[in-house]
């Protein structure tokens, strides 16, 4: 009996031996926890802390993120231009005009100018391409000269204009040699230009300037809307007599400075004569033309508008 109780008291010392190893163990592993815990602590608290800064973060981002990042940040975060506070996309045209666009190659605060870009009236016709940018972004029309033929008639500001006038039944003024016919001395008068008023103007008074000619060209004109019809006839200025048939002629004028410039058909093969540009001054009720002849003569006409 006493044996066997030493044995249970080994057994049982063997019991309490392994319980006192467990309790070590487990104090070990309660340390063991505790370190976790504190770490876990200190993890909640390195992380809370962590976790305060990147709420301070995002504090930061939420309450005034967007206006925090666009204050700091406002050029970087922009890939175009930023133009009044807005960001533009790079190529995008600006919608006040068709002739900027964003280029950040030339400028990320302002718009450029597209030079060359499409503008306007995209109309292409005989007297006028499509309008473009010019470098200074003012949108261009590109409409041919006035005065250049188009079908039916000229081109006018753009656009084809029939021509009032023709050769098939042309009605200029007559041509005739007016009674006035003087040689002038002094100075010859200085063309001015000026806006020619449309109507009928017939020749009153003709000037000869250090002319020893006889006879002088005497033409009428009807002007209308850039169109011109007119009649031409050489007369001798001593007997008043008529060499030729009078000549009419159909088509468009352009003044230039103080150049009066045509472009004419002539209505009678026949006779192979033309309207020379003039030297010109026009005023509200007439016209004067200067031709300076090949021999020094200057011949000026004074015209009266019907």
């Amino acid at each position: 009996m006493p044996r066997s109780n030493g044995e249970s008291g080994r057994t049982t010392g063997g019991t309490g031996g392994s319980s006192a190893d467990s309790g070590a163990i487990g104090s070990e592993a309660g340390e063991g926890g505790t370190d976790a815990i504190a770490g876990a602590a200190g993890s909640d608290a390195s992380g809370g802390a962590a976790g305060s800064d990147a709420s301070g973060g995002a504090a930061g981002s939420d309450a005034s993120g967007e206006a925090g990042m666009a204050g700091s940040d406002e050029v970087s975060t922009c890939a175009g231009c930023r133009i009044a506070s807005v960001c533009v996309g790079t190529g995008s045209t600006n919608p006040a005009n068709p002739c900027e666009i964003c280029d950040v190659t030339r400028s990320r605060a302002a718009y450029s100018p597209s030079t060359g870009a499409s503008c306007g009236s995209s109309a292409n016709t005989e007297c006028s391409a499509p309008d473009t940018c010019d470098e200074h972004a003012v949108c261009q029309a590109n409409d041919v000269a006035s005065g250049l033929h188009c079908t039916g008639g000229a081109c006018q500001a753009g656009v084809c204009k029939p021509n009032p006038f023709d050769c098939i039944a042309p009605t200029p003024p007559v041509a005739a040699l007016p009674a006035q016919v003087y040689l002038a001395i002094g100075s010859v008068p200085v063309a001015s230009g000026g806006v020619i008023v449309d109507g009928r103007y017939t020749p009153k008074r003709v000037d000869l300037y250090s002319s020893s000619t006889t006879g002088i060209d005497v033409r009428t004109f009807e002007f209308k809307g850039g169109f011109v019809q007119a009649a031409l006839r050489y007369f001798n200025v001593s007997n008043g007599a008529a060499y030729i048939p009078e000549v009419q002629f159909s088509g468009t004028f352009t003044g230039s400075g103080s150049l009066l410039k045509f472009d004419l058909q002539r209505c009678d093969p026949n006779y192979d004569l033309s309207i020379p540009n003039l030297a010109y001054t026009a005023t509200a009720n007439g016209l004067v033309t200067i031709e300076t002849l090949q021999d020094g003569a200057v011949i000026v006409t004074s015209y009266l508008r019907e």
